[in-house]
């Protein structure tokens, strides 16, 4: 079965009306002469195996983009994970933050997708898999996806092969989660606001547990849900990561409209209230900075659908001068208003994929030019075949970005020592197979 470590085999068995069955065994279920099932869709012969692979599949680094080819695997829904070898349930054995459903059918059971890959896998009961420990010790495998009352759940893997990292290096603060704790300071009023609920607005603060830095760049997280639902919980995660690199992170509550529509008038005064509270939350940072060591010149605002739109709106309108950020990062958003932008030197970094039909490619390339014909520098990571979610892309999004605000923010703020520097050609392996534009 050569690189397939949890590849199925297929026989030929006799079937209803002398028809021929393929018999699929997983690998594991085979030394175990156990867990053998019929599956009438798939055909039997050489050509017809189910089969993957993956480009690259070598000397990989945090981040890198790889393409998985699938051949014969049937039509129908399902999904492609990054998983520790010898998975036997996807959806506990397999990252959670780097996967992509592919939903058929396909007729000629063939498929490609895209796929950030990690070095850390994290598996459902809290274990992590370092992928560089020894070659074959993670997989890119594919496994089928059955609808359940609460949606798609993963079943077990169908065909799977092995992909090896280079070598780890050494670990940098601010590119590298290098805090293994962090201390969280939840649900802080930053704004009163009579018509909330519960009168105010709140969010939770994150920062790098036993970090003596006296003063340190922040990132204030904010959710999507099309200014209608959502809350900081769903920006949990990123704020935690950045924190572990040495970041302190916010993550926060804004107005939200249950109901509102991208077709309804409502929805850019909506925008305004998610802006309008984003700032407040910038200011209430900024007044707060010396009790949790903010540096104020290294203020980033960063958020992902309507959350990135409310990032663009708070550095690109002109009522929210006053609260300037030093870089913005927009994952699958847009700037709501259609007003000038102000002459700015806020850079933007934008992350869009190029068939998202909620916030169109078009829409953000004309944005980043805007950005760009107002003064300053905008960045726009497309990426082939991702619509507007960018789950399974994540780990190579957040290579892009920590580079993107050291040469950005910190170094030009002398918060990254000059000596540390990537290997030449690591940030160009880190966004193989996405198209740049600059």
């Amino acid at each position: 079965m050569g690189m397939s470590l949890i590849s199925k085999a297929a026989m030929a068995v006799p079937g209803p009306g002398g028809r021929r069955l393929a018999l699929w065994c997983s690998a594991l279920a085979l030394a175990a002469t156990a867990g053998c099932a019929l599956d009438p869709a798939l055909p039997v012969g050489a050509s017809d195996h189910p089969r993957l692979t993956v480009e690259p599949s070598t000397a990989l680094l945090e981040g890198s983009l790889v393409k998985v080819r699938g051949h014969a695997l049937g039509s129908g829904a399902r999904t492609v994970w990054q998983c520790v070898a010898g998975a036997r349930n996807a959806d506990t054995d397999c990252e959670r933050s780097n996967w992509t459903a592919e939903l058929g059918p396909h007729p000629d059971s063939d498929f490609v997708a895209t796929l950030a890959v990690t070095a850390m896998v994290g598996t459902r009961d809290g274990r992590r898999v370092d992928c560089r420990a020894r070659p074959g010790a993670c997989v890119i495998a594919v496994a089928g996806l059955t609808p359940s009352p609460s949606g798609l759940i993963a079943g077990p893997a169908q065909v799977a092969t092995s992909i090896t990292f280079a070598p780890a290096r050494p670990a940098v603060r601010y590119r590298d989660r290098v805090f293994g704790r962090v201390t969280i300071n939840r649900n802080l009023v930053y704004v009163t606001r009579p018509a909330t609920r519960g009168g105010a607005l709140h969010l939770d603060l994150y920062q790098p547990q036993g970090d003596p830095a006296p003063r340190r760049p922040l990132i204030v997280w904010i959710h999507g849900g099309g200014y209608a639902l959502g809350d900081k919980h769903d920006m949990a995660t990123w704020a935690r990561d950045w924190a572990q690199r040495g970041y302190v992170a916010a993550a926060i509550d804004y107005r939200l409209r249950p109901g509102v529509t991208p077709a309804d008038p409502a929805i850019l005064d909506a925008a305004q209230d998610a802006a309008a509270d984003a700032c407040a939350s910038l200011m209430w940072l900024r007044n707060h900075r010396a009790r949790y060591r903010i540096d104020p010149d290294a203020m980033i605002v960063a958020g992902e659908s309507a959350g990135a739109a409310t990032a663009l709106e708070v550095s690109y309108h002109p009522t929210a001068a006053a609260v300037r950020p030093a870089a913005t990062i927009s994952v699958a958003g847009a700037i709501p208003s259609t007003v000038p932008i102000p002459a700015t030197d806020t850079p933007a970094l934008m992350f869009n994929g190029i068939q998202d039909t909620i916030n169109p490619f078009a829409r953000a390339r004309r944005d980043c030019q805007r950005v760009r014909a107002a003064g300053a520098t905008c960045r726009l990571v497309a990426y082939r075949g991702a619509g507007h979610g960018l789950d399974q892309l994540r780990p190579n999004i957040d290579v892009v970005m920590a580079d993107y605000l050291v040469q950005r923010v910190l170094r030009p703020r002398g918060l990254w020592p000059s000596g540390l520097r990537r290997a030449d050609g690591e940030t160009q392996s880190a966004d193989r197979s996405a198209r740049i534009q600059w």
